[in-house]
């Protein structure tokens, strides 16, 4: 028998699925905005579901593979910051992931200051 962690990225589709059935559930039942009964509402729950896809697909195809040209153009000719000094792989790691949040940070200041994003 495998353990439950292994099984996680198998069950993801399914968990973002079941969560979303949930959320429109619960709207549904209590509202947030109140809609005049009728079209209103769907035109509402679409036009969401269409920024949804179009904010994943942009992040999917855009932001990951611009990263991802980066982090292996930086690998190869040995820039950066990670790529200095040797250090040991799980404060790469550790280093990484608070460097990514901090950018992802300030994206998102950057969402809410200027006007076009």
């Amino acid at each position: 028998m495998t353990p439950a962690i292994i099984q996680l990225p198998d069950a993801k589709p399914l968990l973002a699925l079941s969560v979303l059935v949930g959320l429109l559930a619960w709207e549904t039942i209590q509202p947030f905005f109140s809609f005049p009964k009728g079209r209103r509402r769907l035109r509402h729950g679409f036009g969401n579901v269409l920024f949804g896809v179009a904010n994943g697909l942009m992040t999917t195809l855009g932001f990951i593979g611009l990263w991802w040209f980066a982090s292996d153009w930086a690998a190869r000719n040995g820039f950066g910051l990670l790529n200095m000094q040797a250090v040991p792989e799980v404060v790469e790691w550790t280093l990484a992931i608070l460097m990514l949040d901090a950018w992802t940070y300030l994206w998102h200041r950057m969402n809410h200051r200027i006007p076009f994003l």
